[in-house]
């Protein structure tokens, strides 16, 4: 302890003496600013020399307005000159179908033209493929074995006193057992003559018309609406024949397969309810002749798996281990034996919209389901019938854009309709799934700016905001949360209207090109053309989407979805070339034009848009076919 004390006095006394032996420390002087500070940079000029942030794509230009960057890409191929045709673009390959050639309209022929597109260092390629039919193939009936029992019981057991086995125990009573009264044909709630047994579900009813002067395979037509749905391609409509009038084909639906090369339809079948037989034959429940109008096709439904309900005890018991096995004891073989292409069974919607009919226009909407091959007519959209407008699928909407009316083309406006897919399922454990509309159609106005470079707006309903209005009443308007954007894309037809995935997985609808003014001498001629592209930025939805398949809510019937925002804005889309060895040429694209065909590429690039041919002011017919890509990236060097 003594040590310690004399430790800590020693210490003391250091500190002490440091203190004295450190002098006076002099304070800094600090210079004065000058008065005079003109000499000195400003901050706007140190602000232009300071390294910029790039853009990734949304550049604000001297208007101060957002815009797209995208580039273009000539595809190096054979020209293949036409307008009114079709392109669809399937695993990396464009297939081009129909179109006119000759200025009277009269259409090419029914070859399939394929152009294989570039991709990375490979190059594009094209060949033609004729028109040939699918052998017909007709599926055999499963013939029903009866096995001899081999209970062991004999004849014996067969006695009313005999205990009953296990498989012949329902698991419901019948209605008899039940002590209720069995209904019978007569009393079937439907009008109409006697039409067998009642069940709640009765099959589709074919209808009596004379198809066979159509033929296996398309004949040659221009106007022509096309959609793709997996590896298929699907045709409707069109003119053509002598006097090129719309095709009377009877709500038929052509079909080209991308695997075969080869073609095969679909003829449509009556609806089972809630028609019935009585007046079943007395309306076309078809979409009637038309050409130039618009299709969309989209994969839903998709899912009919049925789960079977087990209609014994021992069926109930043993569940599917007949066919698949226990783990102990797999069963290999038993479903790929009976497994099928989902092309060949068929799966989604065709959806087809306005159009030109031998006389006047029409503004209805029809949906085809393929598995069933059942047209249903959707809600009629809103404003004038209309041919040559622009559809497109994206979040689980329908969108269309402009269109000519037959006076002047549309637009102002961005309508949309909502989809579901119902599920009808019942007790039984039957099953029926169909795309639908929710609702009716609804739209979108711009604000109505003076001074704005756009074509003539719709003033929305409050004159300062964007609402939304049903194309059926008007009863209710509600504002949407949607920014207001002053630009809006000018009254137009025959323009392409693509859904694509955009920088930062954004979903955008791509407007590009088409009419902007008729021919006032000759309707039959081009009028003037636009030669801008705009993308209106959809929504984020909060989970990863794909342009390949939109995603649809699904509800029982009778049950509520909930909507998801519709709050966007249109963005000027500015091009470069895609590969900077490319002369200027190629960043101002395919000029003026309508009349064109234009597909997303699907998985090969889901941000890329292929246009092919059209028409341009001097009326010349033009065979030229050209990428879009969406976003500032450009090939590497």
């Amino acid at each position: 302890m003594e040590q310690f004390g004399a430790l800590k006095r020693r210490t003391t006394d250091l500190y002490t003496q440091a203190q004295g032996q450190i002098g006076n420390i002099p304070k800094p002087s600090m210079p004065s600013m000058p008065s005079n500070l003109s000499h000195f940079p400003k901050l706007t000029d140190l602000s232009s020399k300071l390294p910029k942030i790039p853009t990734f794509g949304l550049v604000h230009p001297h208007n101060d307005k957002p815009t797209q960057k995208a580039t273009w890409e000539r595809i190096d191929v054979p020209s293949l000159p036409r307008s009114s045709h079709s392109i669809n673009v399937v695993s990396g390959n464009a297939y081009i179908f129909g179109g006119s050639l000759q200025p009277g309209g009269q259409p090419v022929d029914n070859d399939v033209h394929v152009i294989t597109l570039p991709f990375s260092s490979a190059g594009a390629d094209y060949y033609a493929v004729k028109a040939k039919p699918a052998p017909k193939s007709e599926v055999p009936a499963v013939p029903t074995v009866i096995e001899p029992s081999d209970d062991g019981k004999g004849d014996d057991a067969t006695g009313e006193e005999g205990e009953k086995d296990l498989a012949d125990v329902p698991l419901d009573p019948s209605p008899n057992e039940k002590g209720e009264e069995a209904i019978t044909a007569s009393e079937n709630i439907n009008d109409g003559p006697d039409s067998g047994p009642s069940s709640a579900k009765q099959p589709a009813q074919t209808e009596e018309v004379d198809r066979s002067s159509l033929g296996d395979v398309p004949s040659p037509r221009v106007g022509h609406a096309t959609a793709v749905i997996g590896n298929r391609i699907f045709v409707f409509g069109g003119r053509g024949g002598p006097d090129l009038a719309p095709l009377e084909e009877y709500g038929r639906v052509w079909v080209f397969d991308t695997k075969t090369h080869l073609w095969s339809y679909l003829d449509p079948l009556l609806p089972a309810s809630p028609l019935s037989p009585a007046f079943a034959d007395k309306r076309h429940h078809y979409p009637g002749p038309r050409s130039f109008h618009s299709a969309a096709g989209v994969d839903q439904p998709r899912d009919f798996s049925t789960r079977r309900r087990a209609s014994t005890w021992t069926e109930w018991a043993q569940g599917d281990s007949n066919v698949v096995g226990i783990p102990q004891q797999p069963i290999v073989g038993n479903i790929a034996s009976t497994s099928r292409d989902e092309d060949d069974d068929g799966y989604g919607t065709f959806i087809v919209h306005g159009g030109v009919l031998a006389v006047g226009r029409v503004n209805d909407t029809w949906a085809f389901d393929v598995r069933s091959r059942v047209w249903q007519e959707l809600p009629t959209a809103p404003g004038k019938a209309r041919g040559a407008t622009s559809l497109s699928i994206a979040g689980s909407k329908l969108w269309r854009f402009g269109g000519f009316n037959g006076e002047t083309e549309e637009g102002g406006q961005l309508d949309y309709l909502d989809l579901v897919v119902d599920d009808f399922s019942e007790a039984s454990g039957e099953r029926d799934v169909v795309l639908s509309a929710r609702g009716g159609w609804k739209s979108i106005f711009p604000e109505q700016l003076p001074g704005s470079p756009a074509a003539p707006l719709v003033a929305a309903a409050e004159g300062t905001t964007i609402v939304e209005a049903t194309g059926e009443d008007d009863e209710a308007k509600v504002p949407l949360k949607a920014e207001v954007e002053p630009y809006w894309p000018g009254n137009r037809s025959a323009a392409g209207l693509q859904t694509v995935i955009g920088p930062g997985g954004r979903e955008y609808l791509v407007l590009l090109l088409g009419e902007q003014e008729p021919n006032e001498t000759d309707p039959e001629s081009a009028g003037k053309f636009w030669d801008d592209i705009w993308a209106y930025e959809l929504p984020k939805t909060g989970y990863a989407s794909s342009a390949l398949g939109a995603v649809f809510g699904h509800k029982r019937t009778g049950s509520k979805s909930h909507d998801r925002p519709v709050e966007g804005k249109w963005l000027r889309v500015e091009t470069e070339a895609y590969d900077d060895e490319d002369s200027t040429a190629s960043a101002r694209g395919p000029g003026p034009r309508g009349w064109f065909a234009s597909a997303h590429m699907g998985e090969l690039e889901e941000r890329g848009v292929v246009v092919w041919g059209g028409l341009d002011g001097a009326n010349n017919k033009l065979g030229d076919g050209w990428i879009l890509r969406l976003g500032p990236e450009k090939r590497e060097p």
